[in-house]
Parts: C-alpha cells; sequence; structure tokens
C-alpha cells in the first residue's frame, strides 16, 4: 500500500493538469529572459569554451586513435516521496556527428536513491537504452536492459566544495534485434566526483555557478560485449548554473577512452559536449 501510494503521489505530482498549466505559464519566457540577463556574462562564457575544446580537441589526433566527436543532450527530472526516497530520471540521445558509422543511442534511465546516513547514499534502478548503427554494423542494432545497484560516499560536504565517490556494478542484457541475439555482461564502474562553487559560498544558494569535474573508470568483469564504444575510461569538465532549487542547467566537455571490440582496434577517443537541464518537483 506505501508503494501505491509513493507511486500515486509521484503521477498526481507530474500529470495534475493545474500544475503543469502554470509550470508550463511560469516558464514560457524563461530563455527569452532570465537565462541571457543572469548568465550571459557567466555560464554563457563557459558554455563558449567547452564548445571550443570539443571543436578544437575533436580535430586534432596526433596519437593515432581513432576519433569520434559526440553530442549529448538529456533532461534529468527528480522526485521525492513522503518517506525520503528519491526518484532519478534521465532522458538523453547522444549521437557521433562526425563518423561514418552514425552511431546513436536513445538512453533511459530510473534511479531510485535511498540516503542511510549523511555521508552514505545506496542506488538502485535500471537503464533502458536502443543503440543504432549503420549498414556497416546494423547487427549491432540493439535494445538493453541494465539493472544496478551502486553507492555514493560523500568524502567532504560542505557549502562550497562537495566530493563524492559513486561506485555501482551493472547487469547489461542486450537484444541484437537484427539477428535475434541475446546477450548479458556484468561490469562494475567507479566515479570521483568534485562538485565547486564559483561565484558565490554556497552551492544551495539561487543563482550560483558551480564546477563539476569527476573521472570514471569501468571494469567488465568477465569479458566484454560486442560493441562500437566499449567504455574504459570516462572524464567530464563543466559549469552549472542553479537558477533557483527546481531548475538547474550544466554543460561538460568529456573525453572518454573506449574500445572498438568488434575490429579490436584499441582505442577510441570520444570528444563529447553535453547539454543537460535539471528539474526537481519538490
Amino acid at each position: 500500500m506505501l508503494i501505491l501510494n509513493n507511486l500515486y503521489d509521484f503521477y498526481s505530482a507530474i500529470f495534475k493538469p493545474v500544475k503543469l498549466f502554470l509550470n508550463i505559464l511560469r516558464y514560457e519566457i524563461f530563455f527569452q529572459l532570465y537565462f541571457y540577463h543572469h548568465m550571459r556574462y557567466h555560464f554563457l562564457k563557459y558554455l563558449f569554451l567547452m564548445i571550443s575544446l570539443w571543436i578544437g580537441l575533436g580535430e586534432s589526433n596526433s596519437s593515432g586513435q581513432d576519433v569520434a566527436n559526440q553530442i549529448w543532450v538529456g533532461v534529468l527530472p527528480s522526485y521525492t516521496f513522503k518517506n525520503g526516497i528519491r526518484l532519478l530520471g534521465q532522458f538523453d540521445y547522444r549521437g557521433v556527428t562526425n563518423h561514418d558509422d552514425n552511431w546513436a543511442r536513445f538512453f533511459n534511465q530510473y534511479n531510485f536513491r535511498i540516503t542511510v546516513l549523511n555521508w552514505l547514499d545506496l542506488h538502485t534502478g535500471s537503464y533502458f537504452l536502443n543503440t543504432h548503427h549503420d549498414r556497416d554494423y546494423e547487427e549491432l542494432d540493439s535494445w538493453e536492459i541494465r539493472p544496478f545497484v551502486g553507492v555514493r560516499m560523500h568524502l567532504t560536504q560542505n557549502k562550497r566544495i562537495n566530493v563524492r565517490n559513486y561506485s555501482r556494478l551493472e547487469k547489461r542484457f542486450f537484444f541484437f534485434y537484427n539477428i535475434g541475439k541475446k546477450d548479458s555482461f556484468i561490469r562494475l564502474r567507479n566515479r570521483l566526483e568534485i562538485i565547486s562553487a564559483l561565484t558565490k559560498p554556497n552551492l544551495n544558494e539561487d543563482g550560483v555557478l558551480y564546477l563539476n569535474v569527476d573521472g570514471e573508470i569501468f571494469f567488465n568483469v568477465f569479458e566484454r560485449p560486442e560493441e562500437r564504444f566499449v567504455n574504459l575510461f570516462q572524464s567530464r569538465l563543466g559549469p552549472g548554473y542553479r537558477f533557483n532549487y527546481n531548475w538547474r542547467i550544466e554543460t561538460f566537455y568529456i573525453i572518454q577512452l573506449s574500445k572498438n571490440s568488434i575490429t579490436d582496434n584499441f582505442k577510441t577517443q570520444s570528444n563529447i559536449l553535453s547539454l543537460r537541464l535539471r528539474y526537481y518537483f519538490n
């Protein structure tokens, strides 16, 4: 009964017509006024820097590696139930912009976060992914379900700088629908995260510009799947801006090292520009 009540609260908060209509009216002029006035001297210059890095480093390839430029665009809603459990969602489009493969991925995540202690969160949920290739790799077009469990430790917690470590164990179930093949793999990943306020002394203040820096390493426990991009390491750098409690926007320049397990060419470097919008319902 408690689970049913929580689900009812969640769906009523999202789909309640009056609240949704008011939100649409409230944020209709969001990008026209608030965005340009408050962010043009801070967030926009960092966004320009991220785009410059993405273009400049994407064109250079002194190491002889295969280089793929990617664009990631996403929305991350969040809802907290009355018992304190937070549901984190993520809806992304990811695609290659300069590669003959025309690789693209549609990416959904549902993540339940339970705060056990002030410095410890438990996570569980699942990803749902659809990956598309061109005709050279069309046998790898796939649906993927990726349930996971994870632990996030808050190593330091203060108003200006937060340092966290996030470890996650995933079970990856693939269905390659063009050839009717199924497969599954286990992967372990660990990410060290640093978030620092830049323009104000407190990360929780409205109007604060903050910086995200993190690095993540991936381990395929037994064997690796057949993928165009088998992740090995990923590093992200980029600014975020908090408009108010509900709305934040973030951009990242991401360097990702991966392996093409089909041709066994080691390695592929992906230069990624990511833009995402966060919304907290409560």
